[in-house]
């Protein structure tokens, strides 16, 4: 029961990290040689996008369901979701875990907007029936199963959301919010597709 518990906590939390509808540009291959930092790459996020680029910053966490995904963070605990390819084998290893690293890969972007949100609505509703499936309907099981870590929560600016209901509607609210003051009707997220990491002496 451990197993699938664990299991199917680490599929709840895919579906909070996701955009089932976003979008991201055709890559231009555009190849950047120079190390940047955190900071500078989040601003020059848009000019960045598609290129291949090193960050340098310290490996703040690695997700501890998969090892697929991790956190590199520069000043002021900004932050950079970082994606594993299978140029490094799929996965981050622990030892990167709180080191300064350079990271080197394709710099993306996600778009999320309420087509993306209503598709997360029903992925969660599905992994909730799988909860109820195994009997593990106990409420407080239930939800803490939907936490996503500190780190992305701040890397989704929800560092304040913990439940799923009220993630969707925080996404919502910005969207609004968005359209208002810039005519876009969706969220925008940055990451990078790690094909080489090195630890900095």
């Amino acid at each position: 029961m451990k197993k699938i518990s664990l299991l199917i906590s680490a599929a709840v939390a895919t579906v909070m990290t996701s955009c089932s509808s976003c979008s991201s540009e055709p890559s231009h291959n555009i190849v950047v040689t120079d190390c940047i930092s955190v900071n500078k790459v989040l601003a020059n996020a848009p000019e960045l996008v598609d290129s291949i680029i090193e960050i340098n910053g310290q490996c703040a966490h690695i997700c501890d369901y998969t090892s697929y995904t991790a956190y590199i963070m520069g000043a002021d605990s900004a932050l950079i979701r970082c994606v594993a390819t299978p140029g490094i084998g799929g996965f981050f290893p622990d030892s990167l875990e709180k080191k300064e690293v350079i990271f080197t890969g394709m710099f993306r972007d996600q778009h999320l907007n309420i087509e993306g949100i209503l598709n997360l609505d029903e992925q969660y509703k599905m992994h909730v029936q799988i909860l109820r499936d195994y009997n593990m309907d106990d409420e407080t099981q239930m939800l803490d199963s939907h936490r996503r870590c500190e780190y992305e929560r701040k890397y989704r600016g929800q560092e304040g959301v913990v439940f799923f209901d009220e993630s969707t509607q925080n996404y919502r609210e910005r969207i609004e919010k968005r359209i208002a003051e810039e005519g876009k009707d969706y969220l925008t997220f940055y990451y990078l597709e790690v094909n080489s990491y090195q630890i900095v002496e």
